[in-house]
């Protein structure tokens, strides 16, 4: 019997570490981040560029480089209550988080700068949906990321957390399935949030935010009542 050698790529075997590890510790943003870098070069994400990109406000943004710097957290408290400022920083504090500070994309691939906005962009929907982080929030907001470019770092966070309910929490799977189908369907509602100036938007009031942010304005009924945590 021939037996036949084969080797696997390195980068596939850091995927499939840190696949495990968020599997161990869905939390942990170390390596979520190194998940996602790794998960850069594959050809589903040159896909989710191009998706992305036929939106023309999205496409503007990315040629730009628009990647303004992190908000001012300090500055964020003393927004107008209602404002979407206020309720991002509301949103950052209920859950003991930081602001993403992406590194200079200015002469980054077009890959390579929506992955950081990505990073930078996923706390302003969080903030202006009121979706906390949960593994079941994190994947129904992914949900909505998916439907957008379905880059492969959303679609292994969406597919993640039903690996994982499926061996730590089986009884909840059903839930699951109606929070990430829940995100889809925000998905379908919402702009595209990589055309969106976020940074520039916070004195607007959060329903004026909504509004820009819907797919069919000014009709956004079908969006979750939002209200800034206290």
């Amino acid at each position: 019997m021939k037996l036949t050698y084969f080797s696997i790529p390195g980068k596939v075997l850091k995927s499939m570490y840190y696949g495990v590890r968020l599997f161990l510790r869905p939390h942990e943003l170390n390596t979520l981040i190194q998940l996602a870098n790794q998960l850069t070069d594959l050809k589903a994400f040159d896909e989710a560029v191009l998706h992305v990109k036929e939106d023309a406000q999205a496409k503007a943004l990315i040629a730009e480089r628009y990647s303004p710097k992190p908000l001012n957290m300090e500055k964020l408290k003393t927004c107008a209550p209602g404002s979407f400022g206020l309720a991002y920083y509301n949103h950052m504090q209920a859950f003991g988080l930081t602001p993403y500070f992406a590194p200079d994309v200015s002469l980054a691939s077009e890959k390579i700068y929506l992955r950081e906005r990505q990073r930078v962009v996923h706390d302003y929907v969080h903030a202006l949906l009121n979706i906390g982080t949960t593994v079941e929030e994190e994947a129904k907001l992914n949900a909505i990321f998916m439907v957008k470019g379905c880059s492969p770092f959303t679609s292994v966070i969406v597919a993640g957390a039903f690996f994982h309910f499926l061996f730590k929490r089986p009884s909840e799977l059903v839930k699951l399935t109606r929070e990430v189908n829940k995100g889809f369907n925000y998905g379908e509602q919402l702009r595209t949030p990589f055309a969106f100036r976020w940074e520039e938007h916070i004195h607007t009031p959060l329903s004026e935010v909504r509004a820009l942010m819907s797919a069919a304005r000014p009709n956004v009924a079908e969006l979750p009542q939002l209200e800034p945590r206290a």
